[in-house]
């Protein structure tokens, strides 16, 4: 009976003691858990953001190279225009250094959309439309340098080259519409990434503040009991 007696008082105790220390236990797992819950709310927008900057990045340069190319071309006409009427060599500069350079932009660009299939196809279409304005203006200039005025004012006068110069302006439109959807879709990714994060450090926040307050209400209980 004393050793049935002094067990159950042991255990009586142990109990007690476990009751008294809950709370605190319940504190620190809940303070734990909230800094947990942080790490990956943190590392997760982390991640996100990351993405959505080279997402922007790509979509800035992709704006860029568009629009070099545009004024390349531009510029090519200009210089073709302007030698067709002069006869001039110093009007076919802007023309060659514009050439030699809108290969290399196409270029740029099919790397830049490697694995976006809408932008490789409106992009292949607009290279088609580049080449034969580029053979277009090549054509004109090697007739006027021949002497065959009445070829290349023939050529010039199909509109061909306007209407070449029209599809490149609108594929180019396209591809630069495409571009602001990636760019508007990384600045909405980077403000949710934000927002999640200020709402996890908020949880996080109150999480620890009762974890503490449970702390502080044991802390109390043990100096009565004490």
């Amino acid at each position: 009976m004393i050793i049935h007696s002094l067990t159950s008082s042991h255990v009586g105790q142990r109990l007690q003691r476990w009751l008294a220390f809950r709370p605190l236990t319940l504190g620190l797992g809940l303070a734990v858990l909230a800094a947990l819950v942080l790490v990956f709310i943190n590392e997760t927008g982390y991640r996100q953001s990351t993405r959505a900057l080279q997402e922007i990045g790509e979509a800035q340069g992709e704006r860029l190279v568009l629009s070099s190319l545009v004024q390349n071309i531009v510029d090519a006409e200009n210089g073709q225009l302007g030698y067709l009427l002069t006869g001039q060599p110093q009007y076919r500069q802007p023309y060659d250094a514009a050439a030699k350079q809108i290969s290399n932009q196409l270029a740029a660009l099919r790397k830049l959309y490697e694995g976006k299939s809408a932008e490789s196809a409106r992009l292949a279409t607009l290279t088609d439309h580049v080449m034969r304005k580029l053979a277009e203006i090549e054509m004109t200039v090697r007739l006027r340098e021949s002497g065959n005025d009445d070829a290349w004012k023939f050529v010039v006068t199909t509109d061909v080259g306007r209407e070449e110069m029209a599809a490149i302006r609108t594929e180019a439109a396209g591809l630069m519409a495409l571009s602001n959807q990636s760019l508007m879709a990384g600045q909405a990714q980077i403000a949710r990434s934000l927002a999640t994060a200020r709402l996890g450090i908020g949880l996080a926040a109150l999480t620890g503040l009762f974890a503490f307050y449970l702390y502080l209400r044991q802390t109390h209980r043990l100096r009565e009991a004490g």
